[in-house]
């Protein structure tokens, strides 16, 4: 999702497409196309049916920021990453944005049970 004045009864609407449960961390982008943060959708759901917030707010009033800078390097992380190295990087983090190596767009999220599940399925 693009930073853009996108509801919390936008995102409601849009993820009750198909999306499934797994998928309730939705990456939110500049428009230059760089990763800005996420949005915990079902912290998001949580909130609004304990009236701590709107569906009329904006998304960016929710997001969680991606602290970058020198004490928090970027990771890049691609679909040639070595498994190792993701699982390492999720023990730290609760997910993985998948970009190309030269970090122009993103091309996925996995998580920790996406892992698992890659890996047994492929019998490592």
């Amino acid at each position: 999702m693009t930073e853009t004045s996108l509801t919390f009864r936008e995102l409601a609407s849009w993820s009750n497409r198909g999306t499934s449960p797994r998928a309730w961390i939705v990456s939110v982008l500049s428009k230059e196309r760089k990763p800005l943060g996420y949005v915990d959708v079902s912290a998001l759901k949580a909130k609004w049916e304990a009236n701590q917030a709107n569906p009329d707010d904006s998304i960016m009033s929710h997001i969680i920021k991606f602290k970058r800078g020198k004490k928090n390097p970027y990771t890049v992380i691609t679909p040639w990453t070595d498994l190792y190295e993701l699982e390492e990087f999720l023990k730290a983090n609760s997910f993985a944005i998948i970009s190309d190596p030269e970090r122009k767009f993103v091309i996925g999220v996995a998580t920790a049970d996406d892992l698992n599940n890659f890996v047994s399925r492929r019998g490592f």
